[in-house]
């Protein structure tokens, strides 16, 4: 109880600072973004290496990798949350940090159901030609998110990182070859999502205002 109080009391007085200052507070959570971008961007280079024979394996295992990211992910959300829980940082409850954490959670509830989705249609249609879309899907949403994170923030940079998800959205549907394609996703999820995230963390605030 002591501790919520104190929680309380840092928000406060973040808050009452920023207001006197006149911007919002900084959004927390980059260090999810980082996780993601990494992540999934290690298991694109891995279907790369697939694909031009690099390294040896099925189809089934080239969508295997993407299962296996998402255990992956979930198991270094688990840790991070435990051990780094932003709730406590000065800001957490304010209305924009909300925003993002919703913004960024109904993103990957949104692209968990199209991928098992698209597992189910390609496995019901014996084809794999359902996922060709997929990367144009991925980053069309995660341009949706950073609209949001950016109206909320009011910050500019924020605004050209969403930019860049449509656009890089266009672009993975007119990659020439599905090697290409892999190449491509992964430097955009470095650019896109691992790389803000990282300057997100860094402009987070310390736990004590």
């Amino acid at each position: 109880m002591n501790d919520q109080i104190s929680t309380l009391k840092d928000d406060l007085a973040f808050m009452r600072a920023l207001a006197q200052e006149g911007r919002a507070p900084p959004l927390l959570g980059g260090a999810v973004l980082v996780i993601a971008g990494v992540v999934y961007s290690t298991a694109s280079l891995i279907d790369w290496a697939m694909t031009v024979g690099v390294i040896k394996g099925s189809n089934f295992w080239a969508g295997g990798v993407w299962i296996a990211a998402m255990i992956v992910q979930w198991a270094a959300m688990a840790g991070l949350k435990r051990y780094w829980p932003r709730q406590t940082k000065p800001g957490a409850m304010a209305p924009t940090n909300r925003a993002f954490r919703w913004a960024w959670a109904g993103c990957g509830y949104a692209l968990i159901t199209i991928f098992l989705g698209s597992l189910l249609a390609a496995q019901r249609l014996q084809s794999p030609l359902v996922f060709v879309t997929f990367p144009t899907i991925v980053f069309a949403i995660y341009g949706a998110a950073w609209t949001v994170s950016a109206v909320m923030s009011a910050s500019r940079w924020v605004r050209w990182v969403a930019g860049g998800c449509f656009v890089a959205a266009i672009g993975m549907a007119a990659s020439p070859s599905p090697a290409d394609t892999y190449l491509a996703f992964a430097a955009c999820l470095l650019l896109l999502m691992a790389a803000p995230g990282f300057a997100l963390m860094r402009q987070e605030p310390s736990d004590i205002v």
